[in-house]
């Protein structure tokens, strides 16, 4: 178990935007029952949608995904104040730079990077008419963009991990899910975030008899399961994880349900929400 609790710490889950304060976690505590949360409501969006949260380098803002009838946007929220401003249109599923300088985005299934304060994009990825990306993640440094890629553009069923030079160029896959003797155990890789220490991501492995959460390396691409398939072949049991930037801490969501995990002992899960609440897509605060 990890030797301090978590405190002050906050986790943002959507799809109704609501910033999470985490219950006291003690040192060895029981993971099994389901604490006690206070949900606080940031948005009020009757007429859209907003997903892929994204905490600022300093915490001070939620960039989201909004979609409504006029297509997506990215905007940012300002915690304090409350106050939600459009970066840019025709876009989704954002994340910072270390700096908080600039944001990248998916636009047409293709890399975009933008200054934060908005203006003109610039696409990141190579022109390829067979490729798509999506689910973009900085590098802590801020040398490379992680991203669930589509080589041939087929669909879910073909996804992989990778990498590229946040400056621009070639995708680096670092799973191989189509070499895979045996399709029914291994369909796709997707959902990558970055480990704090940068030289690792944490992703959903999806299996034939239900989903993982994986580990591979950037330097070699050795790969480990963190939290291994369910027994009860549910294929949506772990997915899109978080992780706390100490590492004591796994968010993610699965069965319906947010949980909190400690990665070195994962038989032990905090349920955090309950499948009713309809909340998912875990971001953990930078504090």
């Amino acid at each position: 178990m990890p030797s301090h609790p978590v405190r002050s710490a906050l986790l943002a889950i959507l799809v109704a935007l609501v910033v999470v304060a985490l219950p006291q976690v003690a040192p060895g505590a029981p993971l099994g029952t389901s604490g006690a949360l206070v949900l606080e409501p940031l948005t009020e969006t009757a007429d859209a949608d907003e997903t892929d949260p994204a905490w600022s380098p300093d915490g001070s803002t939620l960039l989201v995904t909004r979609r409504d009838e006029d297509g997506s946007a990215l905007v940012a929220i300002d915690l304090e104040r409350g106050a939600a401003a459009e970066v840019v249109r025709d876009a989704e599923a954002g994340d910072w730079s270390p700096d908080g300088r600039s944001i990248v985005f998916v636009r047409g299934g293709e890399l975009w990077v933008v200054a934060a304060s908005g203006g003109e994009a610039v696409r990141i990825s190579e022109p390829d008419a067979e490729a798509t990306f999506t689910d973009p993640a900085w590098s802590p440094d801020g040398s490379l963009i992680a991203a669930t890629v589509t080589p041939d553009g087929s669909g879910p069923a073909g996804q992989e991990v990778g990498v590229l030079p946040a400056a621009g160029g070639a995708v680096r896959l670092l799973t191989s899910s189509s070499d895979d003797d045996d399709a029914t155990t291994w369909v796709s890789a997707h959902e990558p975030a970055w480990h704090p220490d940068g030289r690792s991501l944490i992703y959903t492995r999806r299996l034939g008899d239900g989903t993982a959460l994986h580990r591979v390396a950037l330097s070699d691409g050795a790969d480990a399961a963190l939290l291994p398939p369910p027994v009860d072949d549910d294929p949506s049991t772990e997915a899109a994880a978080a992780p706390s930037p100490d590492v004591g801490w796994l968010a993610f969501w699965g069965d319906g349900s947010v949980w909190l995990v400690d990665p070195a002992a994962p038989a032990l899960r905090r349920r955090l929400t309950l499948p009713e609440e309809n909340l998912d897509e875990p971001a953990f605060s930078p504090d």
